[in-house]
């Protein structure tokens, strides 16, 4: 059954032939996940009424997804109050469990898809490890206060959050950063990986330089009743003059000197380039013209950062067909590959942490990379990572994985119940909105032509054939 599925790695090249579907298309790339309603919803919307209408995500009501995030009450703390409720008792995990399992609850259950889609991209920008001893409490704040403040808003706000954010602090070891003994790992990664990128011009110097402009910049320490909120220390800043990337820092400054290096950066044009690129490869291809990158750098630009005006640069309906994006087609990771098995099929979480444990096998666990570069968003890397996915499907439709609540009833009930006379085009519908190819539902169809009764084991494996298909894995 696996071997079926197998018959070519999903890449850039199996989806060819899936039948062209510009609202199809647009739905895959702006959600964590099919479901046959929002296919029909941006159908009656129309490409920019839809995209408009996840934009604005904050006037789209999410009550199922808060109301099963309720018990979640770290997501809503200081991390003053995670540290003295959860840390000092011996739960040094217990927020690190509780937002894991949020991201996973979020990018099933929430009408708020786009918004989810650039969380997870910009969750990769700012990269944190959350395993990294104090990051186990402290990258709560992080996400809620710097990524999902910002994801939809101004991208130079979320950068100076970012960098005003203990998380990150800690990570990239700023909060030891003083004049006499200068810490350049921060100052490195600004430069790198957050703004212009390793060919934006920079030089080693300007690694110094920056470096020296963020001295003192830390957060307040276990114990402190502001326990993981910024701090600037003046005593440890280095209050020399600073040039960096041709701007010019007189000397006799405090704060200010590492916001005007912030402000700076921000809208430098080569972060423009940098940032929209990511966010082109992220949402269209894996290498996206560059006209399509200078267009969404100059909205960029032009806006002040506006991360909306980038999208509606990229997504805009003429850039997506002339950019050959309708054509191309993305390997899901496995993070998405595992939503969209969740969501098209319906199932219940009982447990996400459980289910969560299925998705670090599979080396896709929520902010668990280890390196400040992000999760990678290349087909090489995730190509080597199918079996494992495909295990997981056949294990999963037979209601093996823990943490889940299969039924293959809630699956099929959105079309009525199972025709197995036309069971690979309700395959096709249910996980895909006939997105399959026309080769992967042969494939279906002719496997439960091959049974002569259908019984759950054989209906369960069939499923997994489905999401093991090659049109399915890409996007």
């Amino acid at each position: 059954m696996i071997a079926a599925g197998a018959a070519s790695p999903a890449g850039a090249t199996a989806g060819s032939e899936v039948e062209l579907d510009p609202i199809r298309w647009l739905v895959g790339h702006t959600t964590q996940g099919f479901l046959l309603e929002e296919l029909a919803l941006a159908r009656s919307l129309g490409w920019d009424g839809w995209l408009e209408y996840q934009l604005d995500h904050r006037a789209i009501p999410d009550d199922e997804v808060q109301a099963r995030l309720a018990s979640f009450t770290t997501l809503t703390m200081s991390a003053a109050e995670i540290h003295d409720t959860f840390v000092v008792s011996g739960s040094n995990f217990h927020a690190a469990r509780e937002l894991r399992a949020a991201a996973l609850m979020r990018s099933v259950y929430s009408r708020r898809q786009l918004f989810e889609r650039v969380v997870e991209f910009f969750t990769d920008h700012f990269s944190i490890d959350q395993m990294n001893f104090q990051d186990r409490w402290l990258k709560t704040v992080d996400d809620r206060d710097v990524i999902r403040k910002h994801a939809l808003g101004s991208f130079p706000d979320m950068l100076r959050a970012s960098a005003h954010s203990a998380a990150m602090l800690y990570f990239l070891n700023n909060d030891v950063n003083v004049a006499a003994a200068p810490n350049e790992n921060y100052a490195r990664e600004l430069l790198e990986l957050h703004t212009v990128g390793v060919d934006g011009g920079y030089t080693e110097q300007d690694v110094k330089e920056v470096a020296r402009a963020l001295t003192g910049w830390t957060f307040w320490p276990k114990g402190h009743p502001q326990h993981g909120d910024f701090r600037f220390d003046a005593s440890v800043h280095d209050t020399g003059p600073k040039t960096v990337m041709g701007l010019y820092v007189p000397a006799g400054g405090g704060l200010e000197d590492g916001d005007m290096v912030l402000d700076y950066l921000a809208l430098h044009p080569q972060t423009a380039q940098y940032v929209c690129g990511k966010l082109a490869r992220w949402l269209l291809m894996y290498e996206p013209p560059q006209w399509v990158v200078d267009g969404a750098a100059q909205a960029y630009l032009a806006s002040g950062g506006d991360v909306q005006e980038v999208i509606r640069a990229i997504l805009a309906r003429d850039v997506v067909e002339a950019s050959g994006a309708l054509g191309a087609r993305k390997l899901k990771r496995p993070f998405q590959f595992a939503v969209g098995m969740l969501r098209s099929s319906r199932t219940e979480i009982v447990d996400a942490q459980m289910f969560l444990d299925e998705l670090h096998l599979l080396g896709n666990s929520p902010y668990a990379w280890p390196q400040p570069n992000g999760l990678p968003d290349t087909v090489e890397h995730w190509a080597g990572s199918l079996l494992p996915r495909w295990i997981l499907a056949s294990r999963y439709f037979q209601d093996q994985v823990e943490g889940i609540s299969f039924s293959i009833q809630q699956t099929f009930s959105q079309l009525g119940g199972f025709d197995r006379t036309r069971a690979g085009r309700q395959l096709n519908e249910v996980f895909a909105g006939g997105g399959l190819s026309a080769a992967d539902e042969a494939a279906l169809q002719a496997f439960f032509d091959a049974h002569t009764s259908i019984d759950p084991v054989v209906l369960g494996e069939g499923l997994a054939l489905a999401v093991s298909s090659p049109s399915f894995q890409e996007y």
